[in-house]
């Protein structure tokens, strides 16, 4: 019998909290491993205080090994869609890339990781093609390896958290060529993000999807400070039993969730309507919900209900299975990202 194998530990740091996850893989079925959650000391804590932390939680929680894969933040990932010359050229895209990024950004381009794919968009000129790339600086990974290797871990993967949570929905993503929006509902920072043939052809901010606004909403009806929200609204929309919630904090908390679906609206249309004009009439044919929290599916349901696309909340157990213990913690959502950075692509990601 084959030994299991364990993809590396999935971690995604956002100004909040910290969220870790590993797979596990018998052949070509995947098995949730362990998850963890918790608040970061605060917004500005130092990355190596809170590896210290992570390794803490790894030994307690029962995760497999030390290899990590980590999501950049916004404020730490470089990206422009530029024009290149064709991968398969053999022309040096990547340096071009950087060149371009450094020039945008105000960097040294020899001082930029990169990463450059094509996007199937009709090229503006003869020998060009349309391409996106991505770079953090090297001070930026080196300062996530080198702090994560003095709690004694091993950093095998730096990327853009967008390219993480893509690959994590992967099995709700359209195939034939069809196009699948990605809607990335978060505390700020929320994405939208359209997929084609598994690769990202368009990342863009979606404001009216921040879900401080929610929040804020839940916290007023509530009495409670904004940062209890979370928890309330799991205690609403979930199986969360920590909070005993009044019948007039639901009906608020659902109505503050439809004002804020019904408000994503407009700018999915004009998602759907730049994409179709783009990539050559090509219908966006699927949308896929991602939250931080419960929030996905309810306004999974009220964005199918007013558009005409398959609509779905995509969670941890579209990916893997989820042994009853991790359930409850699956359930919450948040953590699709760091699932997504520790899916295992090559041999060398497992131990």
């Amino acid at each position: 019998m084959m030994a299991p194998r364990f993809g590396p530990i999935g971690v995604e740091l956002s100004p909040r909290s910290v969220r870790l996850a590993q797979l596990r893989f018998d052949g070509a079925r995947a098995t949730l491993q362990a998850l963890a959650e918790f608040r970061r000391l605060d917004e500005n804590s130092p990355l190596p205080a809170e590896a210290t932390r992570i390794a803490g939680v790894l030994r307690r929680c029962g995760f497999v090994g030390g290899r990590m894969a980590v999501c950049l933040g916004p404020d730490q990932v470089l990206a422009a869609e530029m024009e290149l010359p064709p991968v398969a050229s053999g022309a040096p895209v990547q340096q071009l890339a950087a060149a371009e990024l450094g020039r945008a950004y105000r960097q040294d381009p020899g001082a930029l990781e990169v990463a450059v794919w094509e996007i199937p968009v009709p090229a503006r000129q003869a020998g060009a093609a349309t391409c996106m790339a991505t770079a953090c600086t090297h001070d930026t990974s080196n300062a996530i390896i080198g702090a994560f290797d003095h709690a004694g871990l091993d950093v095998r993967r730096v990327e853009p958290r967008e390219i993480a949570l893509g690959r994590a929905c992967l099995p709700k993503l359209a195939g034939n060529g069809a196009i699948t929006l990605i809607v990335s509902l978060r505390h700020r920072g929320s994405r939208l993000l359209a997929v084609q043939n598994h690769t990202i052809v368009l990342d863009r901010a979606l404001e009216p999807g921040d879900l401080h606004r929610v929040y804020h909403d839940t916290a007023d009806a509530s009495g409670l400070e904004p940062a209890d929200a979370p928890e309330l609204l799991s205690a609403v929309l979930g199986d969360d039993d920590r909070f005993d919630v009044p019948d007039h904090v639901r009906r608020a908390v659902r109505a503050s969730l439809d004002r804020f679906g019904s408000g994503l609206i407009e700018e999915i249309n004009t998602a759907c309507g730049y994409v179709g004009r783009r990539f050559g009439g090509r219908e966006v044919a699927r949308m896929v919900v991602a939250s931080d929290g419960p929030e996905a599916p309810p306004i999974a349901d009220l964005l199918g209900a007013v558009t005409s696309l398959d609509t779905s909340a995509c969670s941890i157990a579209d990916i893997a299975d989820v042994p009853p213990m991790l359930r409850t913690l699956a359930s919450r959502g948040g953590f699709l990202a760091a699932v997504g950075a520790g899916y295992a692509r090559r041999k060398g990601d497992t131990c």
